[in-house]
């Protein structure tokens, strides 16, 4: 529908009779300016490249007496002063005119941060104007040159931003208008220039120069309000070629704020609205349109796919009906009608939609493909790879197709699905080819699948029996393990992963070198997964001793020492398994001494000869302490020693304690007097030594030693192992020595090292916290106080609950102060402060608290993931992925998780969806 506001002719040569005279005196302006400047000085002009000519020739025809030149820039460029000295090494010029310097800024012109913002908001400079920011001194001191730069109004504003250093130093700027018949000229060549098709086809640097075109008409004050509309619709078609649909829908509105009854724009809206991921904003939208035109067949079906998305498949259905009964041979009403049908389990008539779909278009290769799902759904395999192969008739290159066969044991798919894997870019499609090529893998073996991550259980069980192939075949099953082997070098984890869960579904022992490499992969689910498959395939009689040989030592160190608990648990139960096959392999043997942990020949020979009082108590403990320290003896045996230390100095030489009344604030080893001759000291240094041992079980019975013995002089030790040891046992054990240690000190110092821990942790009650009431000048006071760490804690505590609801009107000086306390020595006052930026929405915070996201304090790492979750953080979202999979801390991966999900919530972001996709987080 075309919409013009006709104008009186008077009125708009009245208007620009007063735009003229203005020009004119701008035009005066500037030649006063050039005329009376002797040597260096800067001039912007803002005009269009037409109006730039004839300024040109105007400006030579008035001052004959100045030397001037154009310098016209084409093509990108790099540096301007080198350009510049080559044009003045051949004479002197007074005046340079420098015209299509825009040019190089387009490639560094995007749509803001995230796809998102106003175009000149970017994270990088283009190198011309970072060269003009650091030469400026040489411009001024090599070329005796005014120069006058001839800019559209996006190249202005650009430079302003981009280039301030320059732009601001002895500078003048005037600004010419164009004439109206010139803006409606314009108008029209970018109205009758393109579509959405064309527009999809441009690269991005074009989509952004065209963009700025209608950005730069959209500017001009003579600018009909019918062209505005239509510029505004063109506009927005442009920004969704370019995916930035945020930008389109506000273009959308701005053209519905000028003709609110045009239906189209109401649909377009809607459109752009699905493409966010704004569901329930796009519906509205929908039925906005609906209700200004509910014949618009289209509309009628793009609300159902909206509602598929949202999971209201009867809604959708009607919305589909509704489509249909106005247009009843419309093509995608009725196929994704099926998809809705399928979506309700009601597979047969979903294929009936499908079918109906195929008489319009026999060709729709996905209304194939998707026939063939239904098929599959109802347990009709044979009828689906039907269905499959058809739709990869009409489109050869259609992976989902390969890896649907691929599910489903089809052999035809297995070469296909090794190019997929080998040379296809999208990671996901790389992911589902390796998958399917282990379901290629469980037709060999007959198993009934044992790769999924999903299923522990299903995928710990023994293998299956080799099923009866064809000899043929087997050159395909070699070409794909070794497809498989190769992927294990794929740059994403994920593949790899998967890949490790696919070899293991053909049970070849061939690969088990391969797979103890992977085993000190960087990614945790990569460890574990490889640890699994080495396990099954140790329990296959053929080749099992070569398997044992290679794995059995690397997995005993991955149970001992991996951080992660997981990986730790699951090769326990590998090893368990390997400790109950019956053989007489010295592996097994190494495996069922390894499940458990701590027995030692030489401690329980110290302990029997202390028993039999062949050696005195001392004696003893300066043995024990000597196992302990050093390093050549087994790890278990130095576990044991710490713990039979422990046992040793609390239990004295048969000594009865004193009472507890008496001296409760002592440590249990300093009340028996008789254990002063024992060397006590040394043994407690070699304890609290012992907690950076390299083998978790030594520390972990350390920690636990220190806590029975209540040693005051290890809590600070104890908080580090707490906050910063990999090992989930380790810290468990030090965090309840430290508990320990905290209820029977009478030590107020000993106290305050605690309190804040133990706040977080709920082990004890808060101390009254600083009240709220108090002034925030008060708080951003004892926020500074570099003295006392706990008030730092408590004012940042506070601050969180008295800015809550102030929203963006947070004193700066305050935000300041927060993200230096990010910085503050004490981890306890950079967890308050994640906790309190992330709680106010402070988005300037983003880039501080990313910094702290590698912090060895494990409450700072999980209090920055939080607080990069509430702020809704897209740039974090690759760090709290990593995070998520790989951090030693449950806690802490739990928090970037719950983050990563808070994040996709917020904005849509594809990478958090896809890792929480294959992660199945959250459950359906």
């Amino acid at each position: 529908m075309k919409y013009d506001i006709s104008y009186p002719s008077q009125s708009l040569t009245s208007e620009w009779s007063d735009t003229k005279a203005k020009t004119q005196a701008e035009y005066q302006a500037l030649v006063r300016s050039l005329e009376w400047t002797d040597g260096f000085r800067l001039l912007f002009v803002r005009c269009s490249p037409a109006e730039g000519e004839g300024l040109v020739t105007k400006v030579k025809q008035d001052l004959t007496k100045k030397l001037i030149e154009v310098e016209s820039l084409e093509q990108p460029i790099d540096n301007l002063h080198r350009l510049v000295n080559k044009r003045t090494q051949k004479r002197q010029l007074d005046i340079l005119f420098i015209k299509g310097i825009e040019n190089s800024f387009l490639k560094y012109i995007t749509s803001g941060f995230g796809g998102q913002g106003d175009y000149y908001k970017i994270d990088s400079v283009p190198r011309v104007l970072g060269n003009l920011n650091l030469q400026r001194e040489r411009f001024r001191d090599e070329f005796g040159i005014c120069f006058v730069f001839l800019l559209p109004l996006f190249g202005l504003k650009y430079f302003i931003r981009r280039a301030p250093d320059f732009f601001d130093w002895n500078s003048g700027v005037f600004e010419f208008l164009p004439k109206p018949e010139v803006v409606e000229q314009e108008s029209l060549r970018i109205l009758q220039s393109g579509s959405y098709r064309q527009y999809r086809q441009l690269t991005s640097q074009e989509q952004s120069q065209k963009i700025l075109e209608i950005q730069e008409i959209l500017e001009e004050p003579h600018l009909f309000i019918s062209r505005r509309k239509e510029l505004l619709l063109e506009l927005a078609t442009l920004q969704s070629a370019a995916r930035n649909y945020t930008a389109a829908v506000t273009s959308y509105d701005q053209a519905l704020a000028i003709q609110p009854d045009n239906y189209q724009t109401w649909h377009y809206r809607g459109l752009a609205l699905e493409n966010l991921g704004l569901y329930e904003e796009a519906i509205a939208s929908y039925n906005q349109a609906q209700r200004l035109n509910p014949y618009h067949c289209s509309c009628w079906s793009h609300r159902g796919d909206v509602l598929n998305k949202l999971g209201r498949y009867e809604e959708a259905v009607a919305s589909y009906d509704q489509a249909l009964a106005i247009q009843p041979d419309y093509h995608n009403a009725w196929h994704h009608r099926g998809i809705a049908l399928k979506n309700l389990g009601h597979y047969q008539q979903a294929i009936a939609n499908y079918d109906h779909a195929l008489k319009i278009q026999p060709n729709d290769f996905r209304a194939w493909f998707n026939r063939g799902n239904a098929d599959k759904d109802l347990g009709k395999p044979e009828q689906a790879k039907a269905s499959y192969h058809q739709a990869l008739k009409i489109q050869p290159d259609f992976p989902p197709a390969w890896i649907a066969l691929g599910n489903l044991g089809d052999l035809q798919a297995v070469k296909p699905l090794i190019q997929l894997l080998q040379t296809h870019p999208n990671v996901d499609i790389r992911y589902e080819a390796a998958e399917a090529l282990g379901d290629v893998g469980t037709r060999r073996r007959g198993d009934a699948g044992t790769r999924r991550r999903g299923d522990a259980e299903t995928r710990r069980r023994g293998d299956g029996e080799m099923g009866k192939i064809d000899i043929p075949h087997n050159n395909l099953f070699t070409l794909a393990q070794q497809a498989l082997l190769t992927a294990l070098q794929d740059q994403n984890a994920d593949v790899c992963a998967v890949a490790i869960r696919s070899l293991g579904s053909y049970g070849d022992v061939n690969i088990a070198p391969q797979l103890v490499n992977q085993l000190t992969h960087q990614d945790r689910y990569v460890r574990e997964d490889a640890a699994v498959v080495l396990g099954n395939l140790a329990q296959r009689p053929s080749g099992r001793t070569t398997v044992l040989q290679l794995a059995v030592k690397p997995l005993i160190r991955l149970m001992r020492n991996d951080p992660i608990r997981d990986v730790r648990e699951a090769t326990e139960q590998v090893l368990y398994k390997i400790a109950a096959l019956a053989g007489e392999e010295p592996e097994i043997g190494q495996a069922r001494q390894a499940i458990q942990p701590g027995k030692s020949v030489k401690v329980e020979e110290l302990l029997n000869a202390q028993e039999g009082e062949e050696l005195d108590s001392k004696t003893v403990a300066e043995k024990l302490t000597q196992l302990l320290i050093d390093y050549k003896n087994n790890p278990d045996e130095r576990a044991a020693a710490a713990i039979a230390l422990g046992n040793l100095l609390q239990r004295g030489e048969n000594n009865p304690p004193v009472k507890q009344d008496e001296k409760a604030c002592l440590p249990s080893y300093l009340q028996f007097p008789s254990l002063e001759g024992l060397g006590v000291g040394s043994s407690i240094k070699a304890l609290i030594k012992a907690l950076d041992d390299k083998d978790r079980f030594v520390r972990e019975a350390a920690a636990k030693t220190l806590g029975k013995l209540r040693v005051e002089e290890a809590i600070e030790a104890l908080d580090r192992v707490n906050r910063e040891e990999v090992i989930s046992n380790v810290r468990q054990a030090a965090e309840a020595a430290l508990y320990d240690i905290y209820q029977y000190s009478n030590s107020g110092e000993v106290k305050a090292k605690a309190a804040c821990y133990w706040q977080f942790a709920h082990r004890i009650d808060s101390p009254n916290p600083i009240e709220v009431e108090k002034t925030i000048p008060t708080l951003l006071l004892k926020l500074t106080n570099r003295n006392d760490a706990y008030e730092r804690f408590q004012a940042a505590e506070s601050l969180k609950k008295a800015l809550e609801d102030s929203g963006d009107n947070v004193d700066p000086e305050i935000i300041n102060s927060l993200i230096e306390a990010l910085e503050d020595p004490h981890p306890e006052v950079r967890v308050a402060a994640a906790h309190t930026l992330g709680a106010i929405g402070c988005t300037q915070a983003i880039e501080p608290l990313l910094n702290n996201l590698q912090r060895k304090d494990r409450f700072v790492r999980a209090a920055v993931a939080q607080a990069l979750g509430n702020l809704a953080a897209e740039a974090a979202v690759g760090s709290l992925i990593h995070l998520w999979r790989n951090d030693a801390i449950a806690d802490v991966r739990d928090t970037a998780k719950c983050a990563v999900w808070t994040i996709y919530q917020k904005t849509q972001n594809p990478i958090a969806h896809r890792a929480l996709k294959r992660a199945g987080y959250p459950p359906n």
